[in-house]
């Protein structure tokens, strides 16, 4: 007899179960221990969960299948341990490998599956993949037999119910699977209701055949059953082709599909079932519509707006091209008709500067020696001691050097004013009083003149011009006639 009291590891023991080679196990408040007898001692071994990086809490059950592999059940979990290896083999962690949690009671059936007991219904897992499968009933399951014909008997919290694993198997295998419910862009939709201006469901969800959607509908959430009471699935597996080559789980009984491309596809969904072979492949096409901005017609009419605009510029940049290289042929022509002229103007001025210089010189050379002639002339007019014919002849002589002088003072004019240019100093005169002042300055020559010389001025009339005096009393001066 040995006798070990609780360590503080220990503190009560939940459950016990021994494995092929002997070896004692205590599922604890505290998690899993292992208790081997050396002599008249029990020694124990603890830290399973951590070394798994699990956290350790009570167990609720142990069982030792035929693999002679250890089941412990716990709360929020399942772990299952190599009898040879003494470790953890794997784990299967509510909610995510398991619907529940609460497993009361474990058994094996004669096809080498494990049935679990829990709070909500029966899972079934396969020994050699380790797929686990639900069967969902309101009661609890807390204790279980296999009978001699190989059917299991379960007591739960209402009474008892016995059945064949093998039927209950290939009964939930034949199984099809509808869509109960639809939440397009996570928000359930209705019969008739419109999702961004589209009608989804135009009937129940389970007569849908096919599914048509709009671009901006591309995340769905679908929901399944299998139509039928009382084993329900909680978990598949599905994959949407051509983009899925491999299976995905899903969550619970619903699929989640987000952000879908535009395209055609194929939703394939199978059960999550651990027995191999005999299972049947659900199928549903799914179709989201391009956007009409990237689909191949607008696509085309993009590529013609833009062949257009580029046959726009190309005309455009041409013809600026030719406008600029025919500006630059006139511009070559008018510069070369420019340089032509200034060289004409050029000999013209140069002709003409040759002329003004020769009557400039031919005034200066005249005018001195006419002015030389006009004073000798003056006076033997005004002497009466010459004849009368000899003073004829003077008058004539005197008045054709006063003209030759008078010539010669307008070609000095022109030439000084050619030289400094006609700059007008403009202001208000009167046309009577420059007319006076014109006929007075040319009194003496007209005094020596037989000739008679009238003028009229009309003194009805206030005549006034905006004239330079200096200029139009030279012009009258030298065209009095």
């Amino acid at each position: 007899m040995a006798y070990l009291a609780y360590p503080k590891e220990i503190k009560r023991v939940t459950a016990i179960c021994e494995d092929g080679d002997g070896t004692m196990w205590l599922g604890t408040e505290k998690g899993l221990s292992c208790a081997k007898r050396e002599g008249k001692e029990i020694k124990l071994t603890t830290g399973y969960e951590k070394k798994a990086g699990l956290t350790a809490g009570k167990v609720l059950a142990l069982y030792l299948n035929n693999y002679n592999q250890l089941f412990a059940s716990y709360t929020d979990k399942i772990i299952q341990i190599d009898g040879r290896e003494k470790t953890i083999a794997s784990t299967m962690i509510l909610q995510k490998d398991l619907p529940n949690g609460h497993i009361s009671c474990m058994i094996d059936d004669k096809n080498g599956n494990t049935w679990l007991g829990t709070n909500s219904g029966i899972i079934t897992v396969n020994n050699k993949s380790n797929i686990s499968y639900s069967y969902a009933f309101p009661e609890n399951f807390y204790d279980v037999c296999r009978l001699n014909d190989g059917r299991l008997l379960w007591a739960n919290s209402t009474g008892l119910l016995y059945f064949d694993p093998r039927s209950m198997k290939e009964s939930s295998c034949k199984r099809r699977y509808y869509i109960s419910d639809i939440d397009v862009n996570y928000k359930k939709v209705e019969i008739g209701e419109k999702v961004n201006g589209q009608i989804i469901l135009d009937k129940p969800a389970y007569q849908i055949k096919q599914l048509t959607l709009d671009h901006n509908n591309n995340n769905l959430v679908i929901y399944l059953s299998d139509l039928t009471y009382g084993a329900s699935v909680n978990k598949v597996e599905f994959r949407l082709l051509p983009i899925d080559e491999k299976w995905r789980d899903g969550y619970d009984n619903q699929i989640k599909l987000s952000n879908i491309e535009a395209g055609e596809y194929i939703l394939e969904i199978k059960p999550v079932y651990p027995m191999e072979g005999n299972e049947q492949i659900t199928r549903l096409p799914i179709c989201v519509k391009q956007y009409w901005a990237t689909s191949g017609w607008a696509i085309a009419i993009y590529i013609f707006i833009i062949f257009c605009i580029s046959l726009l510029i190309w005309i455009y940049i041409n013809r600026k091209i030719l406008r600029r290289r025919l500006y630059q042929a006139k511009e070559v022509k008018l510069k070369e008709k420019l340089e032509e002229e200034t060289e004409n103007r050029k000999e013209a001025e140069k002709v003409h500067q040759m002329r003004d210089q020769l009557r400039y010189m031919l005034a200066q050379e005249l005018r001195t020696p006419l002015s030389l002639v006009t004073a000798p002339l003056k006076e033997m007019i005004d002497n009466s001691a010459f004849p009368e014919s000899f003073l004829q002849k003077a008058k004539v002589a005197y008045r054709n050097s006063i003209s030759m002088q008078d010539v010669c003072n307008q070609l000095l004019s022109i030439h000084q004013e050619e030289t400094y240019g006609a700059q007008f100093k403009v202001s208000h005169y009167s046309a009577s009083s420059i007319a006076d002042d014109v006929v007075r300055t040319s009194y003496e020559l007209l005094n020596v003149s037989p000739i008679n010389l009238y003028y009229d001025k009309d003194n009805r009339i206030n005549t006034e011009i905006w004239i330079d005096r200096k200029k139009n009393k030279f012009y009258t001066q030298e065209y009095p006639f």
